[in-house]
């Protein structure tokens, strides 16, 4: 999921998602380089990616668009990482291609 956040006063894109190999979801943090009070009306909504560093939001229409820093060589500024806790189940887990699965006996291993 893409989001436009407000973090320190600035706006960052901020996609969001979980790891595929560890059982955690990532936040990655991208600076657009503007400052939050200039334009809070898409605080917290959903953005669509539009090529090459633009997003605008997702949900119906603005004509207001967001563009990263470096446009599309923006790196993240920062990073959070937090942990994915197990389904309560009695059969065995895993964490499998970002979601966790439970093993049934006669069914394999399925979405848990």
């Amino acid at each position: 999921m893409i989001t436009l956040e407000e973090h320190n006063g600035y706006l960052y894109i901020v996609h969001s998602g979980p790891d595929l190999f560890q059982p955690v979801m990532r936040r990655l943090w991208y600076p657009i380089g503007v400052r939050a009070a200039d334009f809070p009306a898409h605080i917290g909504q959903r953005m669509r990616p539009l090529g090459d560093g633009l997003y605008q939001p997702a949900e119906g229409y603005s004509p207001t668009k967001y563009r990263l820093a470096e446009r599309g060589r923006t790196l993240p500024e920062f990073s959070e990482a937090e942990p994915v806790p197990p389904p309560k189940t009695r059969v065995p887990t895993r964490w499998e291609n970002g979601r966790w699965e439970k093993y049934l006996k006669h069914k394999g291993w399925v979405p848990a």
